[in-house]
Formats: C-alpha cells, sequence, structure tokens
C-alpha cells in the first residue's frame, strides 16, 4: 500500500473514498490515512460540502439541475472555498450552505415557471 502511495496515486485516492458512503467509517479510515501521511490534508467540511452538492444535483431533474448548478457552484461553493483559504469555514458553516442550495428551488422557481 505504501509503494502504490508514493506516486501520483495520492491524490486520487480521495475521489475513491468520497464515493463511499460517508459515515463513520470512512471518516475514520481518511483520518487514519492523513494521519499516517498517505494522504494529503484538506478541509474536511469543505470537502463535505463539495461531495453533498454534487451528490445532490446529481438526484435532481434535469432542467432542475440546470437552474441550480450555477447557484450552488458559482455563488455558495465558491464562498466556501474562500472562506476555507482564510481559515473560517466551520461544521455550521457547511450546514447553513447546505440549506441555502436545499432552498434554491423556491427560490428560483418564479424563474423556472417564466423561463
Amino acid at each position: 500500500m505504501t509503494g502504490e502511495a508514493e506516486g501520483t496515486g495520492v491524490c486520487r485516492r480521495f475521489p475513491a473514498l468520497d464515493a463511499l458512503p460517508q459515515g463513520h467509517a470512512t471518516t475514520y479510515i481518511r483520518s487514519l490515512l492523513t494521519t499516517g501521511g498517505l494522504l494529503p490534508s484538506r478541509d474536511e467540511n469543505l470537502a463535505l460540502l463539495i461531495n453533498w452538492t454534487a451528490r445532490t444535483l446529481a438526484k435532481l431533474p434535469g432542467r432542475q439541475a440546470t437552474l441550480i448548478r450555477p447557484f450552488a457552484e458559482r455563488h455558495v461553493v465558491r464562498d466556501a472555498r474562500r472562506r476555507s483559504a482564510r481559515g473560517r469555514y466551520i461544521y455550521t458553516a457547511h450546514k447553513g450552505d447546505c440549506a441555502n442550495i436545499r432552498a434554491a428551488p423556491w427560490a428560483l422557481w418564479p424563474t423556472a415557471v417564466m423561463a
């Protein structure tokens, strides 16, 4: 395992872990691998938001996803990245951003009806 992780495969392991159901076991394994130096560290709250956004948008019908994706990716996730770079992106901010994306269909509903 160490031999595989020395090359460029290290960064490719995060998507494999992110594709698994996100529970306590996955979080524990990721933290062990990060502590052991096999995976690079990252802002876990930002990663939670990015993964949640991708999963949520993938479940939406095409037209609804087309309306919500720009708001989610260009506004919410970009702002979260900015806050993460300053070290101010905490778990409650992640939950608030998820709530904003969840509320987006209601905010965009008049636009969707008129288009």
